[in-house]
């Protein structure tokens, strides 16, 4: 992956302005490659699939006299007790990339 983002950063930048198309090589075969459509800066796909929330899922009793916690985070995250040692068994599995980076990043 690193060498496709690098050749087509090393393209001349008239290059750049023109491509379409940016092919993203992830293996050694030939057929291991992902084709990302470059669109222009007023270009924009539209995601027809989305569906606007319906009444019945949207909060409709935000009181701006109560606390935030009584607004939003109760109503909305009842409770994530218990959510960081989910968190903490699945970050220390050395197949997991994250500790990886936690360690070089020093977080």
């Amino acid at each position: 992956m690193a060498k496709s983002q690098q050749d087509f950063a090393a393209l001349d930048k008239e290059i750049w302005m023109d491509a379409q198309v940016f092919t993203m090589f992830y293996g050694k075969g030939a057929d291991d490659f992902i084709n990302r459509e470059i669109l222009g800066d007023a270009e924009h796909h539209i995601d027809t699939d989305f569906v606007p929330p319906s009444d019945t899922n949207v909060m409709k009793d935000f009181d701006f006299e109560w606390p935030l916690i009584d607004n939003f985070f109760d109503p909305l995250f009842p409770s994530i007790k218990g959510h960081a040692r989910i968190i903490d068994k699945y970050l220390s599995d050395s197949r997991a990339s994250y500790p990886n980076t936690m360690k070089a990043d020093k977080i």
